[in-house]
């Protein structure tokens, strides 16, 4: 599942659950309560010409059983198609100076359009189904209505009934079955919710491969700090027919520089993915101490791993909060310390006390660096 698509389905199929379990319930029992109450009272009134009339809901419930499971399929298919369209929105947000670079603007946006046309597409047909499906409900409403005229009709020559009788009854089933109508909306809306639902939960449930809230494992009393590859084979899920190491092994003794070098793709950053366990590998070991990272208990040990990636990843806070960010337990002190440590401590002291992202930028660089590191277990 890519970026866009997760954030897809954390805005838009949040806003369909809330739209189905919000107003909708109240809506649609105030509509279910005036359905039951019409016919109730028609019943009371005369029972022989409300059976007559209850002949119009088994094909009312087919029409709108049909509606719902078609609203469902189709709503799942749009909603997939906006969350490709948001993961292009992503991507080129993402990267803009990249596609601005190449002049990849045009190129962004015929990929979005092309995934918006689908979406709209499917919310074409969504709007079309939901179109004849209360078209093809009010359709039988009213034939139910014409037949209640005319037998009311023969009630009234035959059976003793008198107009204010046959009025009333098909004003009553009349109003129960215009609430039954007016509730395909909500009916939609429940449809709506519902493929909405069974994706979020769908995400929700998954089990991932490497569940970092799993609190078994071994903690290491003394950690030295010996990482070891050993006999690596590793593909990335997305392209499993790549390998990316066939077979790679390597040493870092603790307290060593180390530098990896090589084309791009050749799996540099790969090892560090395997270090911190973003991913296991297809086979062989990583070890840190001798021991597999996959024994770890998986918090702790990322807990003791200092990272400096290329790029960092700024938050919108305080710089203290930044430097502080994945130790909670640092105290001011603490703090004031790696500032010193990184010769940071005469410029930091005389900057205003404002977010500026250029600060946050030198500092997490820097502290990251020197904090991290060395507080931790000095592994990078």
């Amino acid at each position: 599942m890519s970026t866009g698509q997760v954030v897809e389905r954390m805005s838009g199929d949040t806003f369909l659950i809330q739209d189905a379990i919000g107003e909708k319930v109240g809506k649609i029992i105030q509509l279910l309560s005036t359905f039951f109450g019409g016919f109730i009272v028609a019943f009371v009134r005369g029972w022989l010409l409300t059976l007559v009339m209850l002949s119009s809901i088994p094909p009312v419930a087919v029409a709108g059983a049909i509606v719902s499971r078609m609203m469902t399929t189709l709503s799942t298919k749009m909603q997939a198609k906006y969350g490709d369209a948001g993961d292009i929105v992503e991507q080129t947000i993402g990267t803009i100076r990249t596609v601005v670079s190449f002049n990849g603007e045009k190129q962004a946006i015929t990929t979005y359009n092309k995934f918006i046309r689908k979406a709209y597409e499917s919310a074409r047909r969504e709007g079309a189904v939901s179109g004849l499906g209360v078209g093809s409900i009010m359709a039988i409403l009213f034939c139910s209505y014409g037949l209640a005229v005319w037998y009311g009709s023969k009630l009234i020559v035959d059976r003793g009934y008198n107009g204010g009788i046959v009025i009333t009854i098909i004003m009553s089933v009349m109003v129960g079955a215009m609430s039954l109508g007016q509730a395909a909306p909500s009916i939609t809306a429940f449809a709506q919710g519902q493929g909405a639902a069974y994706r979020m939960f769908k995400t929700i449930e998954r089990q991932p491969c490497i569940d970092v809230y799993n609190t078994t494992g071994i903690i290491l009393e003394d950690i030295k700090g010996d990482v070891e590859l050993k006999d690596v084979y590793f593909s990335y899920p997305t392209r499993p027919e790549h390998l990316v190491f066939d077979g790679f092994s390597l040493l870092v003794p603790s307290g060593t520089t180390m530098a990896l070098v090589g084309v791009s793709g050749s799996g540099k950053s790969t090892v560090v993915s395997l270090v911190e366990r973003f991913y296991d590998p297809q086979s062989g070991e990583v070890l840190i101490d001798g021991v597999d990272i996959r024994r770890m208990t998986l918090g702790w040990i990322r807990g003791k791993i200092g990272l400096v990636s290329q790029e960092p990843v700024l938050f919108s806070s305080t710089i203290r909060e930044n430097i502080s960010y994945g130790k909670d337990d640092l105290n001011l002190e603490e703090i004031r310390r790696a500032i010193e440590l990184a010769n940071a401590a005469n410029f930091i002291d005389k900057l205003p006390n404002v977010q500026c992202e250029i600060k946050m930028y030198i500092m997490l660089i820097l502290l990251l660096t020197h904090s991290w590191l060395i507080k931790s277990m000095y592994i990078l």
